[in-house]
């Protein structure tokens, strides 16, 4: 599937191996691009752990938060399938972002500022 890319997006390639060694370069990269609508192609993603699909909804919900246009574009069927497993299957929807990012993250996230750096989660090691 080929998605536009909307004006002013920013454009992540996800990495192959999204597993616990590519947590913390997965959410310095989303850090980096923090502030801009952001799409993230994940069509050259084999494999997804579970420790970069929670900096994935954690990113999420910050650009959710933070009003801005936030989307998995192109999903291999095995990030598709990785997030299905692990109760994320809207994670591969390449519908825009903000038609179901209501339930994005754990609802004591702080609305006004749901940051990745102060989300409820352990430490990435580094």
């Amino acid at each position: 599937m080929n998605t536009p890319q909307s004006p002013g997006a920013a454009s992540l390639v996800l990495a192959d191996c999204l597993d616990l060694t590519a947590a913390a370069p997965l959410k310095a990269d989303l850090l980096a691009a923090r502030g801009t609508p952001l799409l993230l192609d994940a069509s050259s993603v084999r494999r997804l752990g579970a420790q970069c699909v929670q900096v994935l909804l954690a990113g999420r919900a910050a650009w959710s938060g933070d009003g801005l246009e936030w989307r998995i574009t192109d999903p291999s069927p095995e990030f598709a399938e990785a997030a299905r497993l692990m109760g994320c299957a809207d994670l591969a929807e390449t519908a825009p972002a903000g038609d179901a990012v209501a339930e994005a993250g754990p609802a004591d996230l702080d609305a006004a500022d749901p940051g990745l750096a102060d989300l409820p989660f352990a430490p990435i090691p580094e």
